[in-house]
């Protein structure tokens, strides 16, 4: 799976960041957290070493982790002008 996130600035500019996420499908749906596709999708072994859990098998902070939206927003958090930011929730 692949998330691609591309910010616009007023000067022209533009950030592309990509966030990837290799795995395959299970043969059957195990877990009951999450949406979607978690029941079956299987990250790539070595992920956690090497287990086969799906992502509705795994916590919240373990599926963000690996998740192709968590690399890519954490990627975007990364940049400078994200960085510097000062948001309400924080």
């Amino acid at each position: 799976f692949v998330t691609v996130v591309i910010v616009c600035f007023p000067d022209g500019s533009e950030l592309i960041v990509e966030g990837r996420c290799d795995g395959h499908i299970a043969l059957a749906e195990r877990g009951s957290r999450g949406f979607g596709f978690d029941p079956l999708f299987v990250p790539s072994p070595g992920a956690f070493d090497g287990d086969q859990r799906t992502f509705a098998e795994m916590s919240d902070a373990e599926k963000n982790e690996l998740s192709h939206r968590g690399r890519a927003f954490r990627a975007l958090a990364s940049h400078p002008f994200f960085a510097t930011l000062e948001f309400p929730c924080r």
